[in-house]
């Protein structure tokens, strides 16, 4: 009993407080104290909250007016700063009236790491990206003058950065093209020993891997044996497309764009031609719903590098023209690496042109070997939405006929050539850098 009292009393004290609180005794006060605690009625409240609210979104009214007012004045400002001033930057490339284009702000980012190298120094070999893994496919080890065709094929982890010797093709292939299409890998064209490369007879073969299997299987050849074709696959039409390349003895530099039908296994002879003409040791990738024929050398002889970016629609089989067309390339280049990442081309390296030798004797092959081999530096990308090529971070040794591939967020490039003939085994990796991408006008004289 003395401890349900102690309990109790501190219940009667609250009591007293509410009714010395509502100013009254007994029922009043205790009733005043649940109207206080009920609050006002409904109605009131709703129309409290709707006043509210009306209060509110006034406002928000006039801080967007005032807000669009100081930025309308901001526009005008910057309009009036342009106007005046002798240069303008824009997300745009194309400069504004009695402006010229200067150069991209963006230009020269990325990073360049070295990573694992091949087990042989090797050139003149293929890359593909297939599958979840980048396999590395054939070429020529040693040398240009002494160089062996090899067959082997090698899968690169590029998370481990290790390399996996895969069944190797039926044949050893160098200055071939390959390419993924359905997560198949294929081979075509190219030639089969140094000897044959030599003497200008390429083989038409086309060989497709399984990766599950291990295993190869052969296809219907090419419509004419070419070397050192652009091979490229379209997710659009689901074919494969070989472009140009040399044909028997080198005398003819093809323009001829065939097509290949995985699904009937066949071919379709000349469904394009190249309209700038036949070009051979270079490079054609897929970008959107469209196939890009890059660089390579011309059926000029000697031949010539290029600069053509040629842009084929394989769903209307048609070469883009006029503003359609693409940007030629910064620097004029063939045996380039040639790779499509997050939605842009880089052409990495290459060999060009060199002035500075002269074939007094003729226009023999070994001249040209001496006298065209001189290995790139540069990089560049293709911004697509605004047409325009823009140097990034170059490589740090010049290279030429090698090839990369992307995967894990980076370009990676395998072998090739950097100076002089002897091949070399290095790979390495180019991080790109995102920046938002600025352009520079200057005001015209």
């Amino acid at each position: 009993m003395q401890l349900m009292t102690q309990q109790a009393k501190p219940a009667l004290e609250f009591g007293a407080l509410e009714t010395g609180l509502g100013g009254d005794t007994g029922s009043r006060g205790a009733e005043g104290a649940a109207a206080a605690r009920a609050g006002p009625p409904a109605a009131d409240r709703s129309s409290f909250t709707t006043k509210a609210l009306c209060v509110l979104v006034l406002a928000l009214l006039v801080v967007v007016i005032e807000r669009s007012t100081a930025l309308k004045s901001l526009a005008d400002d910057v309009r009036a700063l342009q106007a005046s001033s002798s240069v303008v930057i824009s997300k745009s490339a194309v400069p504004p009236s009695g402006f010229a284009l200067g150069e991209a702000l963006h230009k020269g980012k990325g990073e360049w790491v070295d990573k694992t190298p091949l087990a042989l120094p090797t050139s003149d070999l293929q890359t593909v990206a297939c599958g979840g893994a980048i396999y590395v496919l054939g070429g020529l080890t040693g040398t240009q003058s002494a160089g062996t065709a090899v067959a082997t094929m090698m899968r690169f982890d590029q998370y481990y950065e290790t390399h996996t010797a895969r069944a190797p093709m039926p044949t050893p292939r160098f200055r071939f093209g390959a390419a993924c299409l359905d997560g198949v890998v294929y081979v075509a064209g190219g030639f089969v020993t140094k000897a044959l490369g030599d003497a200008g007879k390429p083989d038409g073969a086309l060989y497709a891997y399984n990766a599950t299997g291990n295993t190869w299987a052969a296809k219907a050849s090419m419509p004419t044996a070419r070397g050192d074709i652009a091979l490229v696959a379209s997710t659009v039409t689901g074919k494969l497309y070989a472009f140009g390349g040399y044909e028997k003895d080198y005398a003819v530099t093809s323009a001829a764009v065939d097509a290949y039908d995985p699904t009937t296994n066949t071919w379709i002879a000349k469904v394009g031609t190249m309209p700038g003409g036949g070009r051979a040791d270079f490079a054609a990738v897929e970008l959107g719903t469209k196939l890009y024929a890059i660089g390579g050398w011309d059926s000029a002889y000697p031949p010539n590098p290029s600069k053509k970016v040629e842009v084929f629609d394989p769903a209307s089989r048609t070469f883009a023209a006029g503003a359609a067309a693409a940007a030629d390339l910064s620097v004029a280049r063939g045996d380039s690496a040639v790779v499509v990442m997050r939605g842009s081309i880089y052409v990495i390296g290459g060999e060009t042109f060199n002035p500075a030798v002269k074939c007094a004797g003729g226009n023999t092959n070994g001249c040209w070997l001496c006298g065209y081999c001189i290995p790139l530096h540069d990089v560049e990308m293709y911004d697509a939405t605004n047409n325009v090529w823009i140097t990034v971070a170059p490589v740090p040794a010049p290279r030429f006929r090698f090839q990369g591939a992307y995967a894990n967020g980076a370009i990676f490039t395998f072998g090739g050539h950097s100076q002089g003939q002897a091949a070399v085994k290095t790979v390495e990796s180019y991080y790109a850098v995102d920046t938002a991408p600025l352009y520079l006008h200057y005001k015209q004289a």
